[in-house]
């Protein structure tokens, strides 16, 4: 079988399954109190990673697909947080998480494809800046968890800056 009939049948295969797993979801009610939908959240985040090793002929352009994947299991890491502390006001300050989700899926985008290029350095970038917007929120705006959490990632990200700028790479001649 041919690599495109194979991506082909794989895809058929998954809408059908989606599809039934829909169907009885609306219709034996039992399931829906078992299946919570933030889990919805990270099953489509497992879709999207399993691709480029399916495929590993194709790893490097379906590498790309980890980013939205990484999207879709911020969000639901987020909605599951939110669902089982029922703190769903800490959602006004949880989506500085996303941009960060979308530099961590560039950066595990650009190793498991072996981009080489500087996309591992942007996403790291963008995921240090998120998480550091999310800590002076969370500081001020969280649970008390949070707020030991948010100030502890702010003097690591401090630290990572004043680590960085000794270990500065030799400029290239």
């Amino acid at each position: 079988m041919e690599s495109n009939q194979r991506s082909g049948l794989t895809v058929a295969i998954i809408l059908i399954l989606a599809g039934v797993f829909f169907l009885l979801l609306n219709v034996v009610p039992q399931l829906q109190v078992l299946i919570s939908w933030p889990i919805l959240f990270l099953v489509m985040a497992a879709s999207f990673y399993v691709w480029p090793f399916l495929f590993p002929s194709a790893r490097r352009g379906l590498a790309g697909l980890i980013i939205p994947g990484t999207i879709l299991l911020v969000l639901g890491l987020i909605f599951w947080y939110c669902d089982i502390t029922g703190r769903w006001g800490d959602w006004s300050f949880l989506w500085t998480l996303i941009p960060g989700s979308v530099g961590l899926g560039m950066a595990l985008a650009d190793w498991v494809g072996r981009w080489g290029g500087e996309t591992a350095t942007v996403g790291m970038w963008m995921l240090m800046i998120s998480l550091l917007v999310f800590a002076v929120f969370a500081t001020f705006f969280g649970s008390e968890l949070l707020q030991i959490i948010g100030p502890a990632l702010v003097i690591l990200g401090g630290v990572a800056l004043l680590v960085r700028s000794f270990i500065r790479p030799k400029p290239k001649a």
